[in-house]
Formats: structure tokens, C-alpha cells, sequence
């Protein structure tokens, strides 16, 4: 069943040409601090719990959502649920009433070598762009214009500890904007709710 809080996005019908079944692929909480893995086995977006997402949040391949108010919130399965398709999209979303935040998970990478990071980053923003333009047109589809119901965020999602370089993250960050109607790109594994 979808939440109460997003059924404003009618998600459903806007992406009812990826799934038939959108609501099988929502979790939803209202935990103080909860913890997202990309399953290594299935390859599904998950809440760590006392049957799955361990070895993943052990080895801090994990987004963290501070949630300090418990408001409700939750996390769409975009690939290998919502998108089981064989199209670019990005591993999950988070989102409440007011935010909508896409989140791809690079947590694997290894290689500190400069074009294997320029890979990992590129290919992040050409899965976000792409999954945010699939909710965007499907929700324009049902009347509504995403950014009116949602503010949306986007995160790559790199193991913790994984070295970075933040001048490029800030080019990074200008170029997705400019691709991506103002969208603000993010490198850090965490978002709090507000």
C-alpha cells in the first residue's frame, strides 16, 4: 500500500510503465536513525535489519537517514523494483511530504585512479538525471509537476572512507545542476529529514 504522505504523486499511475506493482516496492519508518544498503545478492535497495543489509552496513557501503522529528518517511526500490527494467536508473529514492531524495550507491568502487573515479561519477549523475526525468514525466503525466509536490536531492553514495576529491564533487555538483533543473548534487552518505 502507498503511504499516506505520497499518494500527492500518484506513483502508481505515473510509473506504471516500469510496474505494475509500485506499492510492493515501498518500505516505510519513522525511526529516529535508519540505515539504506544496496544488497549485493538481488541487487534491491534495503533498511538494514536483523535478516539482510548486514555485511553491507558492516563494510559502510550504507546511506544514513537521521530522521530526529520520526516523521514518516520512506524508501522506493527504483532498481530491481520500481524500474525492473533494463533502462538507466538509479538504485532508490527516499522520501517524506516534502522531499524526495535519489540515491545511487557506488559503494564497490576500489580505484583512486582519476578516471576510474571520473567513471563512477559520471555514470552516478547519468542515473540519477535519468531516474529523476522518469518521475518527473510520469508525474507531469497525472497533472502535477514533481518539483511543485516535492523538493528533490540527489546522492552518490560512495563507501565510507572511500577517497574523494572535492574539487572535482564541486564541478561535479555545477554540471548535474545545470543538466538537471537546479537539482542539488550530493556526495556526503547521509540526509536528515527536516
Amino acid at each position: 500500500m502507498i503511504p499516506a504522505f505520497l499518494q500527492d504523486l500518484s506513483l502508481p499511475v505515473a510509473l506504471s510503465a516500469y510496474s505494475a506493482n509500485v506499492d510492493s516496492y515501498i518500505q516505510q519508518s519513522s525511526n529516529e536513525k535508519e540505515h539504506v544498503v544496496d544488497l549485493e545478492r538481488g541487487g534491491v535497495s534495503c533498511f538494514v535489519t536483523a535478516t539482510q543489509g548486514q555485511a553491507e552496513d558492516a563494510a559502510g557501503k550504507y546511506f544514513e537517514v537521521r530522521n530526529p522529528n520520526r516523521k514518516d518517511f520512506a524508501l522506493l526500490q527504483i532498481d530491481h523494483g520500481i524500474i525492473n527494467t533494463n533502462i538507466t536508473k538509479c538504485d532508490c529514492a527516499v522520501a517524506d511530504n516534502k522531499e524526495l531524495c535519489f540515491i545511487e550507491f557506488k559503494a564497490n568502487a576500489t580505484s583512486s585512479k582519476t578516471s576510474s573515479l571520473r567513471h563512477n561519477y559520471k555514470k552516478a549523475m547519468r542515473q540519477l538525471g535519468a531516474t529523476i526525468t522518469y518521475f518527473t514525466n510520469g508525474i507531469r503525466a497525472t497533472g502535477n509537476e514533481l518539483t511543485s509536490l516535492r523538493s528533490i536531492e540527489a546522492y552518490v553514495c560512495f563507501r565510507h572512507g572511500f577517497p574523494r576529491k572535492s574539487a572535482a564533487e564541486m564541478g561535479y555538483q555545477t554540471e548535474f545542476a545545470l543538466q538537471n533543473n537546479g537539482c542539488p548534487l550530493s556526495f556526503e552518505p547521509m540526509k536528515e529529514l527536516i
